[in-house]
């Protein structure tokens, strides 16, 4: 089933105090500008001549090679968008402990964070299936440094569009934004509903 741009326009309102309208707008058209590209690029490679593959350059390359950028950033948008709330919520005690145990406390995963905001477009929490502990990882071009067979939990848009409409060459006011209005129920169900697979 191909992927449908989904409406969040109820953050426009729940998130009011947080991020202005406009700010809020901008990051939807980017995400709509994702999902539209995606049907895009797909239908072009339906008719993109296989024969001109090549490690160097061509159509069918450069479509295959951008079509995760394209997909990558619609899905990291909803992952973002999902991540966000205006209610009061806390980390449960189970999501806690992992943090506790594998990033030091919670205070030090969220410097850790912070800093990672710094160099990458994504900062991505996750849990490692195959070290079975939970990672942060830094993601450019919405597909470069995507590690293999993890469980997102939480996705940070560090890109410019994200929060430079309200904090002008202020990404540490955006990152206190974020933080405060992190939506850790539904992180607690991502981790509930992973632990039932």
């Amino acid at each position: 089933m191909a992927l449908e741009v989904r409406n969040f326009e109820s953050l426009l309102k729940d998130l009011s105090d947080a991020f202005s309208r406009k700010q809020l707008l901008q990051h939807f058209h980017v995400y709509q500008g994702h999902v539209i590209r995606l049907y895009e690029l797909e239908a072009a490679l339906k008719d993109a001549d296989r024969t001109t593959a090549s490690r160097i350059w061509g159509e069918f390359s450069e479509l295959h090679r951008r079509h995760a950028v394209a997909f990558n950033g619609a899905v990291f948008h909803e992952f973002y968008f999902e991540g966000l709330t205006a209610d009061k919520t806390v980390i449960s005690e189970s999501v806690s402990e992992l943090i506790t145990r594998d990033f030091g406390s919670v205070k030090v995963w969220e410097e850790e964070l912070r800093a990672m905001a710094e160099i990458g477009d994504w900062v991505l929490l996750t849990y490692s299936h195959p070290e079975k502990k939970l990672q942060q990882w830094v993601v450019t071009e919405n597909h470069v440094g995507v590690p293999i067979h993890q469980t997102i939990l939480l996705a940070l848009d560090c890109e410019e569009h994200a929060w430079i409409v309200d904090h002008p060459g202020h990404i540490e006011d955006y990152l206190d934004v974020y933080i405060k209005h992190i939506n850790w129920n539904r992180v607690n169900l991502r981790l509930k509903l992973m632990a039932k697979k």
